[in-house]
């Protein structure tokens, strides 16, 4: 007897022989050198154990972006990813008959370019009859499209082998459980997660503080800042900033948890599943003047948006990006216009110290604005009665005809006033009383409204006035007597002592206007007595 160890590869059998014998041996004869060819006589033989064939089989697992389907730079959905298994022998013998399951989860689709005569069926890979020299590796490779959900960690396992492999045993059913023998394993690609946020903001009116039926001063505008997610993936972490700008004030009632600070309102940590959207809200005040444009844009998000990048700092540029938007009510300007007249005398014709007939006046139409806005685009009308002629000097490019005085295109800012004059020589009748009124306004005035053909009824609005000066009547009198014989006492045919005269006093008045409460004296005197028949209920 003796002991051999057994190497991995080699002749396994092995031969004995007689090689020498004191007797004879009639059917066979002793070799003094064995030979290892056929033993052909009973005194020689040969043995071959059975030696089992070891192949020592392992396996690893990459895959890598060959498609980069959204131009990423990294695995993301629609992506197109080739898996490698690579099976290793590390002998001692060669592989044959070597069989690889790999199973293909649900956040791949799409399976094709499969090496090596591979075929799938239900998501299962498979590879038979592979051969591996030892000491060499084998690349089975598939190609697959990346979904945007589903499980991404996919394993591979030796199926078959007709060689022993001492630290690991084939499974002809590959399972999907954390590998334990290094003739399976598990690649999980990092997958980036894509989600497509888009904004979108707008602006009611909430509270109309002034009732006028849109957005103004003072009153309350509800802001929606909408953020949709077209996917594929959920969106989480996601953060949006909204800057306001200094024509809003007194901002409330942040939806989401948002907060402001510094005219910034943030909210953070927002979720949005793929295909919806979300709605954040608050109020604002509209303030009389400033920026009305306001800014919202995506701050943050936890996964990749490949059209556009959240900024941690919103700016306030021209949005470029979906992510960003920006929104700017209409705000309706209110300027309170009110108006006055005055009137003054500045020549006077007759010296007479008052407005008559043939003086000069100015007039003076106040437009004063209470705000809140600056006026623009003012105009205002002027109607002068017949009781005045020669109208002129009109102020501020402002223009007459038939009456009318008109100024146009006039600005008044808030809090103050403009005055429009003009002259014009008072007549000796006719009406004095003149109408200014607002005929025009880019801006709302919300008591009233302006009318662009000025009338001459009584004034129901602040932005229409009348102004009547006191225009002193002027009446031209003068006095005549005459006396005739109305008795002749003598019949003398000439006025005598004792006969009757009759006097007669006219008052005549060259007008202008008509004469009132006009007086008229006589003295007679101690030529004439027994005073009598006097006519229009004088008296003596």
């Amino acid at each position: 007897t003796y002991t051999a160890v057994v190497t991995a590869t080699g002749n396994y059998t092995n031969f004995a022989e007689v090689t020498a014998s004191d007797q004879t041996d009639l059917d066979s004869t002793p070799d003094s050198t064995p030979d290892t060819d056929t033993p052909t006589e009973d005194d020689e033989t040969s043995a071959t154990p059975t030696v089992e064939a070891i192949a020592d089989l392992s396996i690893t697992k990459s895959a890598v972006l060959t498609t980069d389907a959204d131009t990423s730079g990294s695995i993301s959905a629609g992506d197109t990813v080739t898996f490698t298994v690579t099976v290793s022998n590390a002998g001692p013998n060669n592989a044959t008959g070597v069989g690889v399951g790999d199973t293909v989860p649900d956040g791949y689709t799409t399976i094709g370019s499969i090496s090596n005569s591979g075929s799938e069926s239900g998501g299962l890979i498979s590879w038979s009859g592979l051969s591996i020299t030892s000491g060499s590796s084998l690349d089975l490779t598939y190609t697959a499209v990346v979904t945007a959900t589903g499980n991404y960690t996919n394993f591979a396992e030796v199926t078959a082998s007709d060689q022993t492999d001492l630290d690991s045993t084939p499974d002809s059913t590959p399972d999907t459980d954390t590998p334990t023998e290094d003739d399976e394993t598990s690649a999980t690609p990092t997958v980036e997660a894509i989600a497509d946020l888009s904004i979108t903001k707008s602006a009611v009116l909430t509270t109309d503080a002034d009732t006028s039926g849109s957005i103004s001063a003072g009153d309350t505008v509800t802001f929606t800042v909408t953020v949709s997610n077209t996917g594929p993936n959920n969106a989480t972490g996601v953060g949006v900033g909204d800057t306001v700008p200094d024509g809003y004030t007194t901002i409330g009632s942040i939806s989401n948890s948002g907060s402001e600070s510094g005219g910034l309102i943030s909210w953070s940590g927002l979720s949005i599943t793929s295909g919806s959207s979300l709605d954040l809200t608050y109020t604002a005040v509209v303030t009389a003047t400033g920026n009305y444009t306001n800014f919202a844009e995506v701050t943050a998000s936890d996964q990749t948006d490949l059209d556009s990048t959240p900024d941690s700092t919103p700016d306030t540029d021209t949005p470029t990006e979906d992510d960003e938007t920006s929104a700017t009510p209409t705000v309706e300007a209110i300027a309170d216009l009110s108006i006055t007249k005055s009137a003054v005398l500045t020549t006077d014709a007759d010296t007479s110290g008052s407005i008559s007939a043939g003086d000069t006046v100015t007039f003076t139409v106040t437009v004063s604005n209470a705000g809140p806005n600056n006026a623009t685009g003012v105009g205002v009308g002027d109607t002068v009665p017949d009781g005045y002629t020669t109208i002129g000097s009109i102020s501020n490019s402002g223009s007459e005809s038939g009456g009318l005085i008109s100024w146009s295109g006039l600005s008044i800012t808030s809090g103050s006033s403009l005055d429009l004059t003009y002259t014009a020589v008072v007549t000796a009748t006719g009406n004095y009383t003149n109408f200014a009124e607002v005929t025009a306004s880019d801006q709302t005035d919300l008591d009233s409204t302006p009318d662009s053909t000025p009338d001459t009824d009584t004034p129901t609005e602040d932005d229409e006035t009348s102004a009547t000066p006191t225009v002193e009547a002027i009446a031209d009198l003068s006095i005549t007597k005459s006396a005739v014989l109305t008795t002749d006492a003598d019949t003398s045919g000439s006025i005598s002592a004792g006969d009757t005269v009759t006097f007669t006093v006219t008052v005549s008045n060259a007008g202008p206007n008509n004469a009132t409460g006009v007086g008229v004296g006589d003295t007679v005197p101690d030529g004439y007595t027994t005073i009598g028949s006097i006519s229009n209920s004088g008296s003596e």
